[in-house]
């Protein structure tokens, strides 16, 4: 397997989504996405009627993996986003990140400690700003997206690194 595959591969998984994301709300009326309120790891969305199964799928998805807090989502088109502002900038970040290290081969410098204190020094970004908010009582959505765009960044090179890892025939 070419060391770029599960990089380029995960780029596109990425990429597909946001785009379900962002394209979702606009196929349907104003406000048809609203509520999601919920707790991450537990089913307790149910689809509206008339939704498509795609699009179900995606706010299933963003209702097993993220709170959805109304405050906290973007709203496109009057319905809230099926995941926030924070998981959508990892999303992003990691899709910003995964496309040109899709291109560069990394051969040699699979077991280079530095591409795991890289990922850990950009991915400790969420906890900080995480930390800080509940420190100070306050959020904003502005350093939620910036610190969920770093841990996209240090998750992307973490993958990078691994698949260069597994081309050079380690684990």
């Amino acid at each position: 397997m070419e060391e770029e595959f599960p990089v380029r591969m995960a780029a596109a998984a990425i990429a597909a989504l946001l785009a379900l994301i962002v394209a979702i709300p606009l196929l349907y009326a104003p406000g048809t996405f609203s509520g999601l309120d919920g707790s991450p790891g537990r089913m307790d969305w149910t689809a509206p009627g008339g939704i498509d199964p795609v699009s179900a799928a995606v706010y299933a998805l963003g209702d097993l993996l993220c709170h959805q807090m109304e405050s906290r989502s973007p709203v496109i088109n009057g319905s809230e986003a099926a995941f926030c502002a924070r998981d959508l900038s990892v999303m992003a970040g990691a899709l910003a990140a995964l496309i040109p290290l899709g291109f560069k081969r990394l051969r040699g410098t699979a077991a280079d400690p530095r591409a795991a204190a890289c990922a850990l020094a950009l991915s400790s970004a969420t906890f900080i700003e995480w930390a800080a908010e509940h420190a100070l009582g306050a959020g904003a959505l502005f350093p939620r997206a910036a610190s969920g765009a770093l841990t996209g960044v240090g998750l992307a090179v973490l993958l990078r690194a691994w698949a260069a890892r597994l081309a050079a025939g380690g684990g």
